[in-house]
């Protein structure tokens, strides 16, 4: 008797892995598709791990200092305005 699993499990793929197949992708004349298909990767796993490897990384954003302040009245109050006569 032989049991299939219904869903396959996921691979995992150690850091050095990823370097590996991101390197093969990188030598001249090779195909991404290619190295996929060989090492059982599905294809765009492999370009997301060459987008993420290849792309330098964004800087940290930078933040300018802020000094928060009570707010002025840019009309005075009814209580400061001077009495109108009629």
């Amino acid at each position: 008797m032989e049991i299939v699993e219904a869903v396959p499990r996921r691979r995992y793929w150690s850091q050095a892995e990823k370097e590996q197949l991101v390197a093969e992708t990188c030598e001249p004349g090779v195909s991404v598709s290619l190295i996929a298909r060989r090492r059982g990767v599905d294809p765009s796993l492999l370009f997301r791990w060459r987008r993420q490897m290849l792309t330098p990384a964004e800087p940290p954003p930078v933040f300018a200092p802020v000094e928060v302040r009570t707010p002025r009245r840019l009309f005075p109050s009814r209580r400061q305005l001077p009495a109108v006569s009629a």
